[in-house]
């Protein structure tokens, strides 16, 4: 699965739903695959990152493309010219709204945003131990 994260919110992550669907990936060898969501133990999961109740994953994506398990990533963040300055000002407040608080709009300026989007940067994505430590755990169980 692949999600477009930047370095602010990677700390942010939950990662228990992520690493018990990657066991699934880890125990069929990591083999590249495509794959309808609809009416499959993914698509039927909740979906994770939301607020309301009864959504599930097959409700708002179609498939799933598998290519490297997450320990494999290269983290990036940036695609010049792809967000303007309207749009910085629009991501601020949706992340405002979707975390429920105003932090994000008083630590980042619209600047600081379209500057960010704009320069392709990678960067350490995360401590893949404790992620590997919980995905073995559904292996081994």
């Amino acid at each position: 699965m692949a999600f477009g994260f930047s370095p602010k919110h990677i700390n942010n992550l939950k990662t228990e739903g992520l690493t018990e669907r990657d066991a699934f990936f880890e125990i069929a060898g990591n083999r590249a695959i495509g794959f309808n969501m609809k009416d499959t133990p993914f698509g039927l999961t909740e979906f994770d990152y939301s607020y309301e109740q009864d959504i599930k994953y097959q409700d708002l994506i179609d498939g799933i493309i598998f290519y490297l398990p997450f320990y494999q990533f290269t983290c990036t963040r940036g695609l010049p010219n792809i967000v303007d300055i309207e749009f910085a000002k629009e991501y601020i407040k949706r992340t405002d709204i979707i975390r429920g608080n105003t932090e994000y709009s008083e630590k980042y300026s619209v600047t600081d945003e379209k500057q960010d989007w704009d320069e392709f940067n990678g960067f350490d994505c995360s401590n893949y131990e404790k992620m590997k430590e919980q995905m073995n755990k559904w292996i081994n169980n």
